[in-house]
């Protein structure tokens, strides 16, 4: 079907039939000569046809076609719509080009090739008090279906997607609409049973239109074993529920999602991704674009569940708002290779009652690989407090404007993290305990921080925290941060050193280190930080460092790396002066 092609303000007269100017319009003839010059009011039909009117005095009307156009002679299609060729059409015949009711018709089977209309299903729409529920479903148990454009389809049961393959959208958010009655019973608005689906540019509106707790309890899409399916360029209002839910259905994975360019406000969560250890824990679920404006509560904005290879990227945020414990990014249980890109999450500008981002485990385990890059995590009670999880990766974060600690690190056991690049800042509440940029629980720990800034002075003040790091010990390695607020003497909470102290701006060099010699062997106690020791007098027999013996050296400066043995050998003390890096 070529497409109709149109002009405004196109009306001339005619110049000539097919024997050229001058001459009528017959019937068989199938060219048209219009006055000189005028041809160019008319569409050029390069690109598709258009249509023309023939009006004489006495209501003589015939609609044609115009195949081409060649300055001003029409190559036409006689006779269409129930029009009939006159005897013949003479010289000074107005030709008008109109819209037509074939242009419409075509108009509107070019929109039918696209999908399936509900109104002609006996969906009727717009009318709040019609239930369109049986309308939209017949057509989509036919396959792929269209929502108009200025559409509101108002249901009051499930609409259900079986066909593998098939689309439901429409031609816009704002514009096409799917609303919840009052009447509305169901687990979800539009459920997806069937494999390659997609749902894109639509609304989803709750039963209420001011609030999500008043509207009538469910998701908004639910992904039901249905595999590789993409939800895209789509907004919620008011739904007491999940905008988005993909979780597991008996032995089926909803794994291969992709959900993108998401607009959420005022619904009681935002995502949901749920999977199982029954099911290898299979997640692969893509997310990106999301502006989840308002979680209301108390479900998450995003909550990733026992669930593998999640990435979420330029993802914004808020939820914890008031009394509300939701959290903006929820990893909870066996979940492992969830990756975090250029988030924006917390409410601005706070508080909140609830930890912005939270890890924690689940009876199955506790995640892992869990990678943050980018963005800003601020206003919550923490910024991020994970409970348990290990092989974190920070890098690039900003962590602002808590209440409690920036960044909180509490697993117990042996626990691997790179925070790299990241600042802590602009912690919001006074208090003389327990508020930190950043806590390291574990004594087995294992964690690198470097490159970070932490501007936050140390005090009990607003906007101040009691110590920079609080860590229980392990293998902390502190290298190359910025102690915008604070020194070697209050950045650490109980004055408890990390593993590892280089390059700190503020903190290193530590400065004089004091040493007394005990008795032989006497092993000089190890510091975070490389230590330059000054030996005189005494009677020293040997030095060794790390084990290793210096041969033929018993006094003069000795340097010592890091958390390195340094042993004296001696049959009388010599005096020892230490300068720290």
């Amino acid at each position: 079907m070529s497409a109709d092609q149109f002009t405004n303000f196109a009306i001339t007269t005619l110049a000539g039939g097919g024997s050229g100017p001058g001459g009528a319009l017959l019937p068989g003839d199938t060219t048209a000569v219009v006055v000189a010059g005028t041809g160019a009011l008319f569409p050029a039909t390069s690109a598709g046809t258009f249509r023309a009117l023939l009006i004489a005095p006495g209501n003589l009307t015939e609609i044609v076609i115009c195949t081409a156009r060649t300055t001003d002679t029409f190559t036409l299609t006689r006779a269409q719509e129930g029009t009939t060729a006159p005897t013949s059409w003479p010289i000074g015949t107005t030709v008008l080009h109109n819209i037509t009711a074939g242009n419409m018709t075509n108009l509107w089977n070019q929109v039918g090739l696209l999908g399936n209309n509900p109104l002609s299903y006996g969906a009727v729409g717009n009318n709040p008090a019609h239930d369109d529920t049986a309308g939209v479903n017949a057509a989509l148990a036919v396959g792929t279906t269209v929502i108009p454009p200025g559409v509101t389809f108002y249901i009051s049961a499930p609409l259900t997607m079986t066909v593998a393959g098939s689309e439901l959208f429409g031609l816009g958010r704002g514009t096409s609409q799917i609303k919840q009655m009052a009447t509305f019973s169901g687990a979800a608005l539009i459920t997806i049973s069937a494999d390659f689906c997609s749902v894109r540019d639509l609304t989803l509106l709750g039963s209420s239109s001011s609030s999500s707790g008043a509207s009538v309890a469910a998701t908004g899409i639910t992904l039901a074993g249905a595999r590789y399916c993409s939800l895209r360029n789509l907004e919620g209002y008011y739904l007491n529920g999940y905008l988005i839910e993909a979780a597991v259905t008996g032995t089926v994975t909803n794994q291969g999602a992709i959900i993108e360019d998401i607009h959420l406000l005022h619904c009681n969560g935002g995502i949901h991704v749920l999977s199982s250890a029954a099911l290898n824990n299979i997640g692969q679920v893509w997310m990106s674009n999301l502006n989840l404006e308002i979680a209301d509560g108390p479900l998450d904005a995003v909550l990733i569940e026992e669930a593998n290879d999640i990435q979420i990227s330029n993802y914004g945020g808020a939820a914890g708002q008031g009394s509300n414990t939701n959290s903006a990014l929820h990893i909870k249980g066996s979940c492992a290779s969830v990756t975090v890109l250029n988030p924006d999450i917390g409410v601005f500008p706070g508080p909140a009652s609830a930890p912005t981002m939270l890890v924690e485990s689940t009876v199955n385990g506790a995640p892992s690989r869990i990678t943050v890059m980018g963005g800003v995590i601020q206003a919550g009670t923490y910024c991020v407090q994970a409970t348990n999880g290990t092989n974190f990766l920070m890098s690039g974060v900003q962590f602002r404007a808590w209440t409690v600690i920036g960044l909180s690190l509490e697993l117990a056991g042996a626990m691997y993290a790179s925070i790299v690049g990241c600042e802590f800042s602009s912690a919001s509440t006074t208090g003389s305990s327990g508020r930190y940029d950043l806590n390291i629980a574990s004594s087995s720990a294992r964690v690198t921080v470097a490159n970070c800034i932490f501007r936050d002075t140390i005090g009990t003040g607003a906007g101040q925290v009691n110590a920079s790091l609080n860590t229980a010990g392990g293998r902390v390695y502190l290298l190359g941060n910025d102690f915008e607020g604070a020194t070697l003497a209050n950045a650490f909470q109980g004055g408890v050193l990390p593993g590892l102290l280089v390059n700190n701006a503020n903190i290193n060099p530590a400065g004089s280190v004091s040493v007394t010699v005990g008795a032989s062997p006497y092993s000089v106690p190890t510091k975070p930080y490389p230590v330059t020791y000054y030996i005189s007098g005494g009677t020293v027999t040997s030095l060794a460092v790390g084990g290793v013996t210096l041969t033929g050296i018993t006094s003069g400066p000795i340097r010592v790396p890091p958390q390195t043995a340094f042993t004296i050998t001696h049959s009388g003390a010599p005096t020892v002066v230490g300068f720290g890096d």
